[in-house]
């Protein structure tokens, strides 16, 4: 008998043979597995960040925080666009508005059908733009205010879809309001499919379609509090917080009891209405809300015993509440009084009430109306790659602008919203020269990254008025594949190219980072699915990764790769999770990610799948036992795992040669009491080992791992 202790190095290696990667102690397969400190262990799992849902597929986020320390992150997919608010962790919809018109009996309803024909003259709506109605009257037994997606029947007509059937056959709704959201973009690419590819007309005729259909992605930023964001090839739109909103509260902070109405145990002093147990009843006050809007709700509560709940009304919008706490809630418009409901045993305090509308995005003035990217330079500059050339207002691909610098007003404006460049403010423009189009920008190290299809290029702040920015061309062929596909980690900048290879750039030149997964990855990209890519970070582990789309799975990015940045070596882990989007813990306590049907995700946080089973799997490259020429048997593995939780499943495959049929063993269980496995009687020249664990919560990081084996004496 001898002991094999299996050689173990950080990385897996898709494109090399099987056996050349497990004689050097590598793996050929990993799933939610990184490597950290040269070993490997399960990564953490992920909880949902909010309960709601948002629409359409993300490809845009961006966390921040506002000067009072509340945390935001903007959400843009291809539908529509939020922001997800902190404390209790919301989701409201702030897609910005394009137009408001006002209708007359324009809505015809079916008795017995939620579906309401919309007559609306040269409406120029598209299939899935949201809609607001507003102020609506009554019309076949029903009151549709709310937001709806259109469905689009001819030019003067769309249908919409409400919540409650009607109860007749009628045409009517009075003089009613109408809000357009800013019109979808397309869900995925369809560039050089071929002819009927893409939306009717789209695109001029004759033309490529490449350049036509690009599924949407976002640039997202934040200007001080407020947070800008670009819809590619759109215009620039910022959102302020609730910060500035009009509080609708007349006496929140109770330092009178004015404009308040308290039930039996309830008592306003000292500025804080206090309740006492013995009896449900109520503390409300009138409020007045603009119809078809969205609010926010916050209150700190204290208590001891019992429940509270809220209402505005008859709609409750705060359930039984039980601890402690500063509560926030966003709702649709109600109608009726705010209105805290006590338990009979419910005890404790209520203060600091507040509510406030939620605003949508609105257009940034004077900014170009078309760009491909956009971001906020650390000198408080906004610029823009590609973009509308001010002088002969046609939109340039290669073209960059930027704004005047910072909050201050100049000619009568901030400086995001000043644009052209005068001897007085620090507005300007370059063109790049090497390429067709500019695909993306980043904030380096000291510096402006901007990647076209085919280079890279530099630009340095100089406090030149007449230069503002002076640009370099760092490398040629060196492109990008997507919007989102850079990243930026402790100043170095890395990539995904269009070729199939990564990249990066630290202030000197452009190197290779040598991945070992191309082939498995770009023989099995998903065709013209390149803006999707969405490259990340992960500081906790100096880690850098991509998302991408992989068409064994479909068309949405359903996996990702790692690379390792702290490590002379080159290691790289593959693994399978829905995500679209996702950004770096930091303003966050957690990584934010967003999946493919509309729920946020806090990731690395945690050993479960949101409560669930947390799949993950590694395995082994193939090593001879012994030289390799005599069969051998194994007949014990010694495990070596730390922390582990949860049993892991072990599968060992023999061969009898190298390039031999993979004979898989039956299954054996590891759990953390294990101090062998039985093998015997297995046998083989070669071996590999895929471990897997499936179980919540779910973790183990592996140590010096040991096979027992011996020689049967049996040789070729």
């Amino acid at each position: 008998m001898a002991f094999l202790k299996l050689p173990t190095l950080p990385g897996v290696y898709k494109d090399d043979t099987p056996l050349s990667v497990g004689e050097a102690g590598f793996f050929v397969e990993s799933n939610g597995v990184r490597f950290e400190r040269d070993r490997p262990q399960v990564r953490e799992g992920y909880e949902l960040a909010s309960s709601t849902t948002f629409n359409g597929v993300c490809r845009g986020l961006h966390p921040w925080a506002n000067n009072n320390g509340e945390t935001y992150c903007s959400l843009g997919t291809h539908l529509d666009h939020y922001a997800f608010y902190g404390g209790n962790a919301v989701i409201y919809k702030n897609t910005p508005i394009t137009s408001r018109a006002t209708l007359t009996n324009a809505l015809t309803t079916a008795s017995g059908s939620n579906t309401i024909t919309v007559t609306y003259a040269s409406h120029g709506l598209i299939d899935n733009q949201s809609i607001q109605l507003a102020n609506v009257a009554t019309v076949g037994g029903i009151v549709p205010d709310g937001d709806y997606a259109v469905d689009v029947t001819a030019t003067n007509t769309f249908l919409i879809i409400n919540s409650s059937t009607a109860t007749a056959a009628t045409t009517g709704g009075g003089s009613f309001d109408v809000s357009v959201y800013l019109a979808p973009g397309q869900k995925d690419g369809t560039g050089s499919l071929g002819y009927g590819t893409g939306a009717w007309d789209t695109g001029a005729y004759g033309t490529q379609s490449d350049v036509d259909y690009f599924a949407r992605t976002w640039s997202e930023s934040n200007w001080g509090q407020n947070s800008l964001s670009c819809p590619r090839d759109g215009g620039i739109y910022e959102w302020a917080p609730i910060l500035t909103a009009t509080e609708l509260v007349t006496t929140g902070d109770f330092a009178t009891t004015t404009g308040w109405t308290s039930g039996t145990g309830w008592l306003i002093s000292g500025g804080v209405a206090t309740a006492s147990a013995g009896s449900a009843s109520d503390l409300e006050t009138t409020i007045t809300m603009n119809t078809s809007a969205y609010f926010l709700l916050e209150f700190d509560m204290t208590a001891s015993a019992g429940t509270l709940t809220v209402a505005i009304g008859s709609t409750t919008i705060v359930t039984a509440q039980t601890a402690s706490a500063r509560v926030k809630q966003t709702f649709f418009t109600g109608v009726g009084n705010l209105k805290f409901s006590k338990s009979t045993t419910f005890a404790g305090t209520v203060d600091n009430v507040s509510v406030k509308q939620l605003t949508t995005a609105e257009i940034l003035p004077n900014a170009p109306t078309r760009n491909t990217v956009m971001l906020v330079t650390p000198e408080k500059i906004v610029m823009v790659g590609g973009s509308i050339d001010p002088s002969t207002s046609e939109f340039d691909p290669m073209l960059c602008r930027w704004s005047d610098q910072g909050i201050q007003v100049d000619n009568g404006l901030p400086g995001s919203q000043d644009w052209t460049p005068t001897t007085s403010n620090q507005a300007g423009t370059y063109r790049l020269g090497v390429g067709s189009r500019i695909l993306a920008m980043k904030n380096g190290r000291g510096e402006v990254l901007a990647w076209t299809d085919a280079a890279l290029y530099s630009a340095r702040y100089v406090r030149d008025p007449n230069i503002v920015y002076s640009w370099r061309l760092i490398a040629t062929q060196c492109g990008v594949m997507g919007p989102n596909a850079p990243v930026v980690s402790s100043g170095i900048a890395y990539w995904m190219t269009p070729d199939g290879d990564f990249k990066m750039y630290g202030g000197g030149g452009v190197t290779d980072l040598n991945s070992t997964l191309n082939r498995d990855m770009f023989d099995n990209f998903a065709d013209v699915q390149d803006e999707k890519v969405f490259g990340f970070i992960t500081s906790q582990y100096s880690e850098v990764g991509w998302l991408y789309p992989d068409k064994r799975d479909g068309v949405e990015c359903s996996r990702f790769v790692d690379y390792k940045t702290n490590t002379q070596m080159s290691v790289w882990t593959p693994n399978e999770i829905d995500r679209t989007a996702w950004v770096d813990a930091g303003i966050w306590r957690f990584q934010l990610a967003a999946s493919s049907d509309g729920l946020l995700y806090f990731m690395t946080k945690g050993h479960t799948a949101n409560g669930a089973n947390l799949n993950w799997s590694l395995r082994r490259g193939t090593f001879d036992l012994g030289e390799g020429t005599n069969l051998m048997q194994a007949n014990n593995y010694i495990p070596d795992f730390d922390g582990q939780l949860g049993n892991i499943s072990l599968t060992v495959g023999t061969y009898e040669y190298p390039g031999a049929n993979r004979v898989p063993s039956d299954a054996f269980t590891v759990d953390n009491t294990t101090d062998k496995v039985d093998l015997a009687p297995l046998t083989g020249r070669q071996m590999d080992i895929e471990y897997t664990g499936s179980t919540a919560p779910s973790f183990a990081r592996f140590g010096a791992d040991v096979l027992d084996i011996q020689d049967t004496g049996m040789g070729w």
